[in-house]
């Protein structure tokens, strides 16, 4: 996910049993960023994590969490939002078919 000069990059992993890992970083170049990342069952859910937040001209932030879901089919969904001090920026799902932007 980019927003203007900022990028996020990452994977998620998800299991054949409760569980989602996600791996990321964020790499800000105006202003303060972070990622905060939520696991889905159906209302079910797992979080909001958030990162730290990244400063322009540092190193990228990382950021790693298991989500987990104790139901039938575990973590189904997984919200991805960049996010800066004021606002969220862009938000992206995800599920085990790949990812797109809402």
């Amino acid at each position: 996910m980019s927003y203007g000069a900022t990028t996020t990059s990452g994977t998620i992993h998800f299991t054949d049993g409760y569980t989602a890992s996600v791996s990321a970083a964020v790499h800000a170049v105006s202003g303060p960023k972070r990622i905060c990342v939520t696991g889905w069952n159906g209302d079910a859910h797992d979080g909001p994590y958030c990162s730290a937040y990244d400063e322009p001209g540092g190193s990228n932030q990382g950021f790693s969490k298991e989500l987990r879901i104790a139901l039938p089919g575990g973590v189904q969904e997984v919200t991805i939002f960049l996010n800066s001090d004021t606002a969220t920026l862009k938000k992206e799902k995800c599920t085990r078919n790949g990812c797109s932007l809402f």
